[in-house]
């Protein structure tokens, strides 16, 4: 089933849109739902990595606090050391 919507776009958006289905020759709004569906997949992806962090934490897999604190204190040391040897 196709549900037809009326969006707003500044005049700079729709012409962006209008030369965008020109150079593919397909029409402005297959190129608006192509955006959709890759907006629809990304959120998808999005979830699923963040229920996978989430189950991840669950069964303690995660890395603690402390431990986050720690490696970007070496990260930074590091980095500074570096800044320091070229400098």
């Amino acid at each position: 089933m196709t549900k037809h919507l009326t969006i707003a776009l500044s005049d700079a958006e729709a012409e962006h849109l209008r030369e965008a289905a020109a150079r593919e020759d397909v029409s402005v709004g297959d190129i608006v739902s192509r955006l959709v569906q890759q907006q629809i997949d990304y959120d998808a992806w999005v979830r699923r990595k963040v229920q996978n962090a989430i189950d991840e934490l669950e069964r303690g897999e995660g890395v603690p606090h402390e431990g986050v604190v720690a490696r970007m204190d070496e990260l930074r040391a590091e980095l500074l050391a570096k800044k320091a040897a070229a400098g």
